[in-house]
């Protein structure tokens, strides 16, 4: 009894001992940033994982949507260098309600785009890239602005990614319910989605950042030289091929193995519900565990691939998606936490440039081979498995570097 009495004081002393850093460690300013992140990402999440269903639906063939995102990618990755130079030409703040209004027009353009028209996906994979490549360089660049404590990197991406993933559980039972009760018509969902937008941009206009200082970042290469960051982005890559096919093709997938926009609604209001929580408890992962928690949650994310290629079943691929969060939350915030850290520590403008062009360019080459070679759904799911496989073989090797480097300390 006194074992369980003293777990219960520990429980609460630490969760108090959290609250405090939350207050204490952060100012307005991140806040304000945060409830601008909230509502954004509320407006995202009302349609994202809709998207290449709803083209489906509309007659879009699979090479079609394939091109869409290789289109979105390709002109995605050098757009971001130029949203690094809007971001320090303009201000940070100025550079997202632009990227929110190139967003707003994609919502509009989608709406009325038909198959069979190569240019249109064009100009909606364009309007998609400007929106990205200016909204993430200039809100990552925020991010690590308002954030104080540099060494609770790891705390401060779970905040984010709790935020983020709290949006991501009203958005799609708005979208969802929006979608289903207008018989599949998106037109209901955009527009709310162009209000969450509008008011999103409000909370950027009463921080005190960037007043009288300007973003300036270094060459890319110089940022790139310290082989521990370049090991960080190569973790990102590998990631985010992963990520390409979970986000993009396995929806599909779902889709058309059960042959209705019910089955992609049930993945889109479970999944962000165990996101939340393991995203705010994956930024307490320790510094000198990050590598750890990498290799360990890419290794459980391959072995559920696995488990997807060798056994059909319905309710299997549901679990599957629900269990798959438990691994791919502390293996994203850990890397995600590393590459903030380099850029508190060198250059924030510059590494929020690299994080969205590495990860963009990876994808764009990634989309371009499943548009050419026309790839199958089990083909994407082997390439995100090895994809995996090659992320748990590299950080278990930096784990072993790690330790080699101590012993000879």
């Amino acid at each position: 009894m006194l074992t369980g009495s003293t777990s219960i004081e520990r429980f609460w002393g630490k969760t108090r001992e959290n609250l405090h850093y939350m207050r204490a460690a952060h100012t307005k300013d991140f806040w304000l940033f945060e409830s601008s992140v909230w509502f954004h990402m509320l407006a995202n999440s009302m349609l994202a994982i809709y998207i290449p269903i709803l083209m489906l639906q509309s007659g879009f063939s699979f090479s079609e949507i394939m091109l869409f995102f290789f289109f979105f990618h390709l002109i995605n990755t050098p757009t971001n260098i130029i949203a690094g130079y809007m971001t320090s030409w303009i201000g940070a703040r100025k550079t997202i309600i632009l990227a929110t209004g190139f967003q707003i027009a994609f919502f509009l353009f989608y709406g009325i785009i038909q198959p069979g028209d190569w240019t249109s996906l064009l100009i909606l994979g364009a309007l998609a890239a400007v929106y990205d490549a200016l909204y993430y360089v200039a809100s990552l660049y925020l991010f690590m602005q308002t954030t104080i404590d540099v060494n609770n990197s790891g705390k401060n991406t779970g905040i984010l990614y709790a935020v983020i993933r709290s949006a991501g559980l009203i958005g799609p039972l708005i979208g969802t319910s929006l979608l289903l009760l207008s018989n599949g018509d998106s037109i209901y969902v955009i527009m709310a989605a162009i209000v969450a937008f509008i008011i999103s941009v409000v909370p950027l206009f009463f921080t005190s950042l960037e007043q009288g200082t300007r973003a300036i970042g270094i060459p890319i290469l110089q940022f790139m030289k310290e082989p521990y960051v370049l090991a960080n982005h190569v973790s990102l890559g590998l990631h985010k091929i992963d990520q390409a096919v979970g986000s993009v093709l396995w929806p599909m997938f779902i889709y058309i193995y059960f042959g209705s926009l019910e089955s992609v609604a049930v993945l889109a209001l479970l999944i962000p519900v165990i996101a939340l929580i393991f995203s705010f408890v994956s930024g307490y992962i320790k510094l000198t565990y990050r590598y750890h928690a990498i290799a360990i949650g890419a290794a459980g994310v391959a072995l559920l691939w696995f488990g997807r290629l060798g056994f059909e079943n319905g309710i299997w691929f549901y679990v599957s998606s629900v269990v798959i969060v438990l691994f791919a939350i502390p293996m994203q915030v850990p890397i995600e936490s590393n590459i903030y850290r380099s850029g508190n520590e060198s250059n924030a403008l510059t590494a929020s440039v690299m994080k969205n062009m590495f990860g963009m360019g990876i994808k764009a080459v990634l989309f371009g081979i499943f548009y050419l070679v026309s790839v199958t759904y089990t083909q994407s799911f082997v390439i995100a498995l090895v994809a995996l496989l090659l992320l748990t073989v590299f950080n278990t090797y930096r784990i072993y570097l790690h330790k080699k480097q101590k012993l000879l300390q």
